[in-house]
This record gives structure tokens, sequence and C-alpha cells, in this order.
């Protein structure tokens, strides 16, 4: 007849109760029913299927709606961009008006020459709410063009427009003129084009 006590450290066919730790020694768990309460152990299915519904941190895209609080400087932020294939994010707000805003800083160095077209390698008039500032590194003057608008520069600090300087947008870059505050000849010029991107 086996000795009880030894009975009694054994684990039962039938269901049993643990008192210690079990070494699996890099064996398998196999054959798991699928977990349905907190404290169950999960197949490696369900991990898996979990995964693939949520969204990573590092950027990703959504296949659904997704409902939140609206998103502010109290209330938070994401902390990366979210595409939205199909769906809208739910604030009170459709995301597919939203944009992107895109800058671009370069040089260029004045000739003086009139209608001068500044090749920045974007086609701006592509481009939603554009903005082309242009500034002389060898005076204070700063003058910027809306995109929307014809032959007209503003410059900062003043309330009235002037033609000849930044006359337009154009499909490689802008446009400038013979104005001495936009492309005076042997002058290096700094520009920076901001546009919305969708």
């Amino acid at each position: 007849m086996p000795n009880s006590m030894t009975m009694w450290n054994k684990v039962d066919k039938a269901g049993d109760t643990m008192t210690g730790g079990l070494a699996m020694a890099g064996n398998k768990i196999t054959g798991l029913a699928a977990a349905s309460v907190a404290g169950d152990a999960a197949q490696f299915e369900q991990l898996e299927s979990q995964i693939h519904q949520r969204v990573s941190l590092a950027g990703d895209t959504m296949i659904g709606g997704l409902t939140t609080q609206a998103l502010s400087a109290t209330t938070g932020s994401f902390s990366d961009d979210v595409t939205v294939a199909t769906g809208k994010l739910v604030d009170g707000r459709d995301i597919s008006a939203m944009v992107r805003a895109k800058i671009l800083i370069g040089t260029y160095t004045g000739n003086g020459a009139d209608n001068r077209n500044i090749n920045i390698g974007i086609d701006l008039t592509a481009k939603q709410n554009v903005l082309v500032i242009v500034k002389d590194y060898t005076s204070l003057a700063a003058c910027f063009h809306l995109g929307a608008d014809a032959d007209w520069t503003y410059f900062f600090g003043q309330t009235s427009s002037a033609a000849n300087y930044i006359q337009a947008i154009t499909t490689t870059g802008f446009q400038v003129g013979s104005g001495n505050e936009a492309n005076v000849t042997g002058h290096e010029f700094r520009y920076i084009a901001i546009w919305n991107e969708p």
C-alpha cells in the first residue's frame, strides 16, 4: 500500500491546487483552455489577437473610429501621429479636415533680375495656406507673401503692401522681383516657406 504522506505530495490528475512553484524546465504547457476570467492563463492566440488590436505608440494606422475626450493642453495629447484609414477621430472633429504644417528653410543670392524664379523643389501652387518669408542678411528688412495673393508683398511692422518683391508662388517654389529687399545683387537672402500638407 502506498505511503499516504507520499500521495499527498502528488498532484491529482483530476484537478488539484499547487502549494508551490512548478518549474517547467523549458517545456510547454499544451492544450490550454481559453482564458475567460481574471487570473486565467491565456492562450498564445488570445495574446496575439490582443496585440494586433492595439495602436503602436511609435505610429500606426487605425482601421475604425476612435472616440476620445477632447485633446488639449489640459486633457492630454497623442505622443505620435495617428493615421486613420477608415473612420474618424470622434471628439467633435473629423480628422479628415485636419492638416499638417510643413516648413522649408534655405538661401539664395540676389541678382537684381525681375521675375526671377527661386527653385526650392516644392510645388507651392498645390499646397494650402502658403506663406513665404524672405530676409536680407545685410539689413533688418523682412517681408512676407501669402500664397493666395498676386504680386503683393508685406513688410513686418508695416500695414501697406508693395509689388516687385515676392511676386508669386510657383510649381517649383516662388518668384521674386527686382526689389532690393528680395533680390538686390550680391546680397544673400534667407527664405522660409510654410504650407499645410493634407
